[in-house]
């Protein structure tokens, strides 16, 4: 009757399940195994219009606290934090929230930080040791991510998601070549990257490449890529092996006068076998075409 009780607890939504924990003492039990926390002020029904962000961080930090404390760091297979729009929360609390929050068997992992905020988060690597072994999906925004040789293999690792964050050209690449199963990566306004190198992953099969300010080079070496999705002036791109693999191509070059010439003429030769051009851009009409 437990084992029943508990599984019924852990497909309620997040909501719902903290609403039974305080009403049943079976429920309270389980909750503090409860694998799915999806936390930000929305889902925490935190009123946004309080009169300072000093009261709506307070506010933000005294319902996850509790959450985070009571939980027995076991059994979570989903951790989403986002913190927006507490631009004033002190990294030592995420860092409290994470440290509870990875432990092995965890499947999906989401943290995005504000990004005008008053300090920044260096993201604590040291964590994405402990589920190796586990983690499949991994998003970062608005922090700082500095992966160096005390991360191990990713060898379960399908996606990745890096939005507006802190890394070196030679960290993404170290990082990159440790995720052998990755089958999606998708990066947006990370902008101290120059040359973007994509390793030799044998299962990359989509990538996303958004907004860098001073990108100039994107040099891939996945050999089953077969979508690519890029935001950003004409640079230029080598899908190495993938020449002949890419199917699909959405190209959105904003402020970029002569971006239509630029993917009629040149992208065909990048991709030859591609079937689906999507051009977009302000100073010209934009179109798509089916071969």
């Amino acid at each position: 009757m437990q084992d029943i009780l508990y599984h019924i607890h852990t497909l309620m939504p997040m909501q719902d399940a903290a609403r039974a924990a305080c009403a049943s003492r079976c429920f309270l039990r389980s909750w503090r195994f409860y694998p799915r926390l999806n936390l930000n002020v929305n889902t925490l029904r935190i009123d946004k219009r309080a009169p300072s962000n000093d009261k709506l961080t307070m506010d933000f930090i005294s319902r996850v606290d509790p959450i985070m404390l009571n939980h027995a760091g076991t059994g979570v297979k989903m951790f989403k934090l986002t913190t927006h729009p507490c631009f004033s929360l002190h990294p030592s609390y995420v860092d409290r929230w994470l440290q509870i929050a990875f432990a092995p068997g965890i499947k999906e992992f989401e943290l995005e930080m504000t990004r005008v905020s008053k300090m920044d988060y260096d993201f604590p690597c040291s964590l994405l040791s402990r589920v190796a072994s586990s983690i499949q999906s991994f998003l970062l925004g608005g922090c700082s991510f500095h992966p160096g040789i005390q991360i191990g293999q990713m060898s379960t690792l399908t996606s990745l998601r890096l939005r507006s964050v802190k890394i070196t050209e030679e960290e993404l690449c170290g990082f990159l070549s440790k995720s052998c199963a990755l089958q999606r990566l998708l990066l947006s306004d990370c902008h101290n990257i120059v040359v973007l190198k994509i390793p030799h992953l044998l299962e990359l099969n989509y990538l996303e490449v958004l907004h860098f300010r001073k990108l100039e080079v994107i040099d891939s070496g996945a050999p089953k890529l077969s979508t690519f999705i890029y935001a950003g002036p004409p640079i230029q791109i080598s899908l190495g092996e993938a020449l002949l693999q890419v199917k699909k191509m959405q190209m959105f070059c904003d402020g970029s006068p002569d971006a239509l010439h630029y993917g009629s003429k040149k992208l065909p030769s990048i991709a030859p076998n591609i079937q689906k051009l999507y051009l977009s851009t302000r100073n010209e009409v934009g179109f798509s075409l089916t071969y």
